[in-house]
């Protein structure tokens, strides 16, 4: 595992990997964005995020697979889902086209979770589509909660359903369809 330096400025995390690349990660509380509903049942939203950042000196570097970094990643997850009601929730965008890649670098991140049986992660895929306009963009992401999370039918009225209308910015921005689809 890497060593994480927490940067109170930002609230972030950020560590260096031996390949030189720094990776900057964290989570964010959505709690107050979302419905009301969740607060009055003390759930906890927490957006993850996490993006890779070069430097001059870093500009040579490849990005490989690393598995110090997904032990990192999954410290950082276990370490924070200490009570039964947080959730973590994470969306890769398809800005670049890369939101497979990401997603299925979660799945690897949540499989290495300590204790992994003591979690479940909630895939979703999310699609917009603006009919009149012809334009369609997409995003994975998943929902990843402790087993014994006491509130599933709440979270999936007033999260999970909703995740593409929270989500809509950063879904990306929405690309010339290839085919009809039906809006959500």
């Amino acid at each position: 595992m890497y060593k994480l330096a927490f940067d109170p400025s930002l609230g972030s995390y950020h560590f260096r990997t031996e390949n030189g690349l720094t990776y900057l990660c964290g989570l964010r509380n959505r709690t107050r964005d979302l419905s009301p509903v969740l607060g009055i049942y003390d759930i906890e939203v927490w957006e993850f995020y996490f993006n890779s950042y070069k430097t001059d000196e870093q500009s040579g570097i490849r990005k490989i697979f690393d598995k110090m970094v997904s032990t990192t990643i999954s410290h950082l997850l276990t370490k924070f889902l200490t009570t039964d009601l947080r959730v973590v929730l994470y969306v890769c965008d398809s800005s670049d086209g890369r939101h497979i890649v990401r997603h299925n670098l979660f799945k690897i991140w949540f499989n290495n979770l300590d204790e992994q049986e003591n979690y479940i992660r909630i895939p979703i895929a999310m699609d917009l589509n603006d009919v009149s306009l012809g334009m369609s963009a997409s995003a994975n992401g998943g929902v990843i909660i402790r087993k014994d999370f006491p509130h599933m039918e709440v979270l999936q009225i007033e999260l999970i359903d909703k995740l593409p209308n929270i989500f809509r910015e950063k879904i990306g921005l929405l690309q010339p369809s290839l085919c009809p689809t039906t809006a959500i």
